[in-house]
């Protein structure tokens, strides 16, 4: 008779015990996929990081030089040479002959989208600009603060093409980028050509958000001594346009390690303090650091979901077992009670006879 019972609440069991083998196999493949998920799945997403912060290097690059390459061109033509020629004296030639010059220097700015393009003798005075009212004005006297003087003054000691900062220009009266390159006749100096670059279209490419999701963005940033300038506005806190913050000793923040010419990736924290997976590029043809980063929760999000499952099934798992040992203990137990019933009259009757 005890056998019977015990037998019976082993079957009532079956049930119970397939669903807890069923969630312990769920929890072993799970974990199984979850540990090297969890453990690659970061490290893939800074490489396809690695990889955006690149493409967007190299469109940047691409832009800079071919507008350098224009602006080449520009300074090395027949037009360009003898403008400045006839205004510095150095040349003869007719008053409709300047007008076609100048309509050559203005076709040529709408066709290549430069926003300004002016022309300075040696002496610093505009002898032609697209901006009214500069023709006859000297840079070095009137507009000390802009970045073209800044240029100009390198530049006549070097006789090389400069790139300015990308910062606002009280020339202008905008944020502005310029690219001031050397103009020679005949072998000589004679003058400067500087264009202003359209920064619109480095900032149409930082606004590609594709791979990024909501929470990822493009840093663009430049060293200047200790202190770090934000050049473009972010995606997620564009109120940091042209900020400035200290640099760390330690190069702790992805965009201070690109500003300082380092290319890399992994995980930090960003310049609001949370934790990000993050690249890095340098950018050597205008100083600028690139950073291309995702919030660490948004890249993890799918790995925490399985974590939240195994907690879920694993949870199930330990109900289950609480139901099987309770239910062992109590079929045992009720075996024992039955036994008990069932010897205790005959030891009675044995006492009787």
């Amino acid at each position: 008779m005890g056998k019977r019972i015990d037998m019976k609440a082993v079957f009532s069991s079956l049930r119970t015990v397939r669903i807890f083998l069923i969630l312990l196999l769920q929890i072993v493949f799970i974990g199984c996929v979850y540990i090297p998920l969890s453990y690659y799945w970061p490290i893939m997403k800074q490489k396809e990081l690695f990889f955006l912060a690149n493409e967007r290097t190299n469109e940047i690059i691409f832009f800079i030089e071919k507008q350098r390459r224009y602006v080449v061109e520009l300074a090395r033509s027949e037009y360009m040479q003898q403008l400045i020629a006839f205004a510095g004296g150095q040349s003869e030639i007719t008053a409709l002959q300047v007008k076609k010059m100048q309509s050559f220097v203005r076709g040529y700015q709408e066709s290549f989208g430069y926003k300004q393009i002016f022309l300075i003798d040696q002496t610093g005075k505009f002898i032609f600009s697209t901006l009214e009212g500069l023709v006859g004005r000297n840079i070095t006297e009137e507009y000390r603060d802009s970045s073209i003087t800044k240029s100009f003054e390198l530049i006549r000691m070097t006789f090389t093409s400069e790139i300015s900062q990308l910062m606002y220009d009280p020339l202008v009266k905008q944020e502005a980028l310029f690219m001031t390159m050397p103009v020679f006749f005949e072998e000589k100096l004679i003058g400067f050509l500087v264009a202003q670059l359209d920064s619109e279209q480095i900032q149409d490419v930082i606004n590609k958000f594709t791979g990024l999701g909501e929470k990822g963005e493009f840093l663009i940033a430049e060293r200047l001594g200790d202190k770090l300038s934000f050049v473009l506005p972010p995606r997620i806190s564009p109120e940091l346009m042209f900020a400035r913050k200290e640099i760390s000793n330690d190069l702790e923040l992805p965009i201070e390690k690109a500003a300082s010419g380092f290319e890399g990736f992994g995980i930090s924290r960003d310049y609001r303090g949370i934790i990000t997976a993050s690249a890095w590029y340098f950018i050597p043809q205008v100083n600028w650091g690139l950073v291309a980063k995702i919030d660490l929760d948004s890249v993890m999000f799918y790995i925490y979901l399985l974590r939240y499952l195994i907690y879920l099934l694993m949870l199930c798992a330990l109900v289950l077992a609480g139901f099987l040992l309770s239910q062992f203990l109590y079929g045992k137990s009720a075996v024992v009670s039955k036994k008990s019933l069932e010897d205790k009259p005959k030891n009675k009757r044995v006492k009787k006879g």
